[in-house]
């Protein structure tokens, strides 16, 4: 797919989006991050209905870890993880470490789908989806989740 001189994908325009983001010392800035993830949402629009699970997950995440920053007023990831790990609340649900865990997986499979994709053009999109899914999220999900994510990739559109 060839672009019109002078305009930019989707991609070009996102790609610089979390290199803007300046660390305030070693650690990540909350909002500058959440921001940047937020403007990968609509990618899921593009890829179709067959990813509202996925753009619903980490928009959901993006969400709560927005409502634990303002509730707590830290400035980066970091040290509202520290603050979960003093309350001993990182395994409760919604907790900023549970948000940003399932966040952080939700990701890495979007990383290798796209990898997988983008690497090996001729291979379906769902062969793709499946192998990203087995090398990521699969090892979290219940029996149940696993087979309807399998599902779902009937949906999956073609390269053709």
């Amino acid at each position: 797919l060839k672009m019109a001189a002078g305009t930019t994908s989707f991609f070009e325009e996102l790609n610089p989006v979390f290199q803007r983001i300046t660390l305030e010392g070693d650690e990540i800035p909350a909002a500058a991050f959440l921001d940047a993830v937020s403007q990968w949402l609509p990618l899921f629009d593009r890829l179709g209905k067959v990813f509202s699970p996925v753009k619903s997950d980490i928009g959901g995440n993006v969400e709560k870890l927005r409502k634990s920053q303002a509730a707590s007023g830290l400035a980066t990831l970091q040290a509202m993880v520290k603050v979960d790990i003093s309350n001993k609340t990182t395994k409760k649900n919604n907790s900023a470490c549970e948000s940003l865990l399932w966040l952080k997986r939700a990701l890495e499979y979007m990383l290798q789908l796209l990898t997988k994709a983008s690497t090996n053009p001729p291979r379906e999109l769902s062969v793709c989806a499946q192998e990203a899914y087995d090398a990521t999220l699969s090892n979290f999900h219940g029996f149940i989740v696993r087979k309807t994510f399998g599902v779902g990739l009937m949906a999956f559109p073609s390269r053709r």
